[in-house]
């Protein structure tokens, strides 16, 4: 068991998604990925740490690709598809067999041994059933955890359709 432990804490995972059109870059949220990401063991990596702020799209996605051929995974934000980067950046660690998943799927395996821990970063939205980061659901003050029950995605998509 310990050296399982140690081969996962070894595991580097890059986060990917969406960064173009927001104010902040969508900090926020890969910020809460690499957070929950800690808690279940990785040693996750964001493009934010690495990549300046006021860098072209062709000069960040040179040093994203850069930095992701060194992780050992992906994890992909939701609305990851929506980013041409991040759809280049799937292709590529795909076609380098690299395991590409949801940050909720690489946590989901380590949710029963550190339910606690995680508990306070990530939250299940029952529509999608995904485990993803607190950050990505919309504040509620009517709420028990303060945040909405759907997450951003999920509830920008139901009113889309009202």
């Amino acid at each position: 068991m310990e050296r399982r432990k140690e081969r996962l804490t070894e595991m580097r995972i890059y986060v990917i998604g969406p960064v173009s059109g927001f104010d902040d870059l969508n900090l926020p949220a890969f910020d809460a990925a690499r957070k929950a990401l800690a808690l279940a063991d990785f040693q996750a990596m964001i493009p934010h740490d690495f990549i300046p702020s006021d860098a072209t799209w062709q000069q960040a996605m040179r040093r994203s690709l850069e930095t992701l051929v060194k992780a050992d995974g992906i994890a992909c934000l939701p609305g990851w598809s929506d980013s041409n980067g991040a759809r280049l950046e799937v292709e590529i660690a795909q076609s380098l067999g690299m395991p590409t998943l949801e940050v909720g799927d690489w946590l989901e395996p380590h949710i029963a041994r550190n339910r606690e821990r995680l508990a306070k970063t990530t939250k299940l939205c029952p529509r999608c059933q995904r485990v993803i980061p607190l950050l990505l659901f919309d504040k509620s003050a009517s709420s028990g955890d303060g945040r909405q029950s759907y997450c951003r995605d999920c509830m920008r998509g139901h009113k889309k359709s009202r």
